[in-house]
């Protein structure tokens, strides 16, 4: 009756040794090392599947890792490195603005407005509309009328009044404002008052009209830096069926 084969511990283990089992002589057994006059079957010499150096320990054997799943490996590492194409700081907090803007009841000019501080945090966000408590079904939304009461000029709140009275911090004091129209007078008032030191804007199609006009004296005299936007991404799409 044929017993089974004692397997050696580097081959219980899984680790790559020769098949034919080396002869150790005395004083390389007591050291635990191989002895230089091992010799590898035949077969295996020509393939090279394990070539051993002249000496050294036993336990410099290392688990076999085939090609196979190093390749696999690699693959795995590829994919794990990061994408290059996200967001910049600057285009995400203009398109934040501009995502704010499609909460505006306005039928004409939808603006919205974000405001950054120094750690790159959003504090505070806005877009035009009525004011709180006042309904947007009865005041009106045109922009000519023969009376201007009739108009929405005397009661819209814009974008930058609401980021601001929007704040959850203590302040804006020195605070970037990202904004889709350069600021009219009366809000360039309010971002000089509220302490913010930066208006980057996305257009200035305004820019020849006298409450524009007073606007950008009032900023300059502030010592209040204007940047018109230039985004690295033009266009940007929200899909929610992307998750």
């Amino acid at each position: 009756m044929s017993s089974t084969p004692t397997k050696r511990p580097a081959e219980a283990a899984g680790l790559c040794v020769p098949a034919k089992i080396c002869k150790l002589s005395d004083e390389n057994n007591a050291s635990n090392s191989v002895s230089k006059d091992c010799s590898l079957p035949r077969n295996l010499e020509d393939r090279g599947d394990c070539q051993l150096p002249d000496k050294f320990p036993l336990n410099a054997f290392s688990p076999c890792v085939s090609s196979q799943s190093q390749g696999q490996t690699t693959a795995a590492s590829a994919v794990a490195s990061k994408r290059d194409d996200y967001l910049s700081w600057s285009d995400y907090f203009m398109a934040v603005a501009f995502l704010s803007a499609q909460r505006s009841k306005d039928p004409n000019s939808q603006v919205g407005a974000c405001i950054v501080n120094s750690e790159n945090k959003i504090v505070g966000i806005g877009y035009n509309g009525m004011p709180n408590g006042c309904s947007d079904d009865e005041l009106p939304w045109s922009r000519t009328a023969e009376d201007k009461l009739d108009t929405k000029y005397p009661y819209v709140c814009h974008a930058e009044m609401n980021a601001i009275m929007n704040k959850n911090s203590a302040d804006v004091k020195g605070c970037t404002i990202y904004v889709a129209l350069f600021p009219c007078n009366e809000c360039a008032k309010l971002i000089i008052q509220s302490g913010i030191q930066h208006v980057i804007y996305m257009s200035d199609k305004y820019f020849d009209r006298p409450e524009f006009i007073a606007s950008r004296r009032l900023l300059t005299m502030a010592g209040i830096e204007c940047s018109k936007f230039v985004p690295k991404t033009s266009r940007l799409v929200i899909d929610f069926n992307s998750i």
